[in-house]
């Protein structure tokens, strides 16, 4: 009796889900990047009148003082993210350390609030880049047309890939703080060479209460916080730099501490170029009025490429690393699954921003839990 011919099993090899690319930048980029979303100049041209106006021209010690809690803060980032280095970051973090449910809440919030701060930077854009070429700031049509092209550009960055998105924000970043800071300089030298015009440094200056004590402790807090914000972008693409326990931390604590060097600077050296009574008339456009100022129409269209330049840096950031935090989730399950896909060949694509109409809903796709994955995990 013949025995029936065996028949062979193909073997199947495993493929590993793809990930985002392990160590494709390192620790001075990622310091960049954490700078960028923070959008220097256009926090600075955003605040220069409101704070030397509630500080009483108090700006220096005021932005100095924020920066301790700030420099805190970003320690406790590293010290969680050398506990667990996750994009989902402060998801990750609340969830697994307080409370599945307040993790997903906190995860919510930070795309969120990533979302609308990427789209309302967008809005100051087209006038920056329209006075640059010396046309009106008001027409309606070449605002879109600007704001949608850079959005698009950006996009089409993030989608490529990690290392090109870090070299565009280090390009950017050297053009616009070397702009930024050098009018700063420039600033301060006219003001103590008391040029015409300007407003003389006294020692109201480097006092937390301002000229004749008449700043607001408060409110100076309010606006340099504001300034700050952005720095923790740093943590979010932390799989994806080199050392991916040790680096993002160390990134966050120096994008503090370069920020609040070139705040200092800036806000110091911008404030006095002009009387109080211009500066505050001029509180809308209060960077380009100082450049010009300063220099005249060519000087105030440099200050104005240092805006733009701001805008779309901050833009490109916040596509990445609201790309990061939905990854993050959807690996967990709390958002649709396909939003966890990662191509091989790149970094996922910023779902956030062709979907964002999406993200108003309870689309299907989530599980019956929205923490489920978290908390399983941590039991």
């Amino acid at each position: 009796m013949t025995e029936p011919a065996a028949t062979a099993v193909p073997e199947t090899t495993q493929v590993p889900p793809a990930r985002l690319e392990p160590d494709a930048i390192g620790v001075a980029q990622d310091t960049v990047i954490g700078m960028a979303n923070a959008a220097p100049s256009v926090s600075v041209g955003l605040t220069l009148a409101g704070l030397a106006a509630a500080t009483a021209y108090a700006s220096g010690p005021i932005i100095l003082l924020t920066a301790v809690p700030m420099l805190i803060v970003a320690n406790a980032y590293r010290r969680l993210n050398l506990w667990n280095a996750n994009c989902g970051a402060s998801f990750e973090w609340v969830g697994r350390a307080m409370n599945p449910y307040l993790g997903f809440i906190t995860g919510w919030l930070m795309i969120a609030g990533s979302l609308v701060g990427a789209i309302s930077g967008v809005v100051v854009l087209a006038p920056s880049v329209l006075a640059v070429f010396g046309a009106s700031a008001t027409s309606t049509w070449p605002n879109i047309i600007i704001s949608t092209a850079v959005i698009l550009v950006m996009l089409v960055i993030a989608v490529v890939g990690i290392r090109i998105t870090a070299r565009t924000q280090v390009s950017l970043g050297l053009i616009e703080y070397v702009i930024l800071v050098g009018f700063a300089i420039a600033g301060l030298v006219a003001v103590l060479g008391h040029h015409h015009g300007t407003f003389p440094i006294t020692r109201g200056w480097f006092s937390v209460t301002g000229i004749g004590g008449h700043g607001s402790l408060a409110a100076g807090f309010l606006i340099a916080v504001f300034m700050y914000t952005g720095w923790d972008a740093s943590v979010y693409v932390n799989e994806e730099v080199t050392h991916r326990r040790a680096n993002p931390g160390r990134a966050a604590v120096m994008a503090v501490a370069f920020l609040a060097i070139i705040f200092i600077v800036s806000e110091v050296g911008l404030q006095g170029v002009v009387s109080p009574a211009r500066l505050q008339a001029n509180s809308a456009s209060a960077l380009v009025y100082v450049g010009q100022a300063l220099g005249g129409g060519g000087w105030a269209k440099v200050i104005a490429l240092s805006l733009a330049l701001s805008v779309i840096a901050s833009t490109g950031t916040a596509l990445v690393i609201i790309a990061r935090m939905a990854y993050g989730m959807a690996r967990h399950r709390v958002l649709p699954l396909f939003l966890g896909n990662v191509a091989t060949a790149s970094p996922p694509p910023p779902p956030p921003v062709s979907s964002s109409v999406w993200y108003s809903s309870w689309p299907p796709g989530f599980t019956s839990s929205p923490v489920q994955s978290l908390t399983s995990s941590r039991n």
